[in-house]
């Protein structure tokens, strides 16, 4: 069976790390995108909110 191992980059870090590094990017842009209007806030706030749950669980498989 393929994994997706074989495509994540090659770093030290673990593939926790990189996944809330890439969500804290992603978070960064949606901030600097969408700051100005309320419908994007809202949405803004929804997806922060399910970035932050993954990172919890992230956070867990250290």
């Amino acid at each position: 069976m393929g994994s997706i191992a074989p495509t994540l980059p090659r770093t030290n870090e673990s593939t926790p790390a990189l996944i809330r590094k890439y969500f804290f990017m992603a978070k960064l842009l949606i901030n600097s995108l969408y700051s100005n209007n309320w419908l994007y806030n809202n949405i803004k706030e929804a997806l922060i909110v399910l970035f932050s749950s993954i990172e919890n669980v992230a956070s867990f498989d250290k």
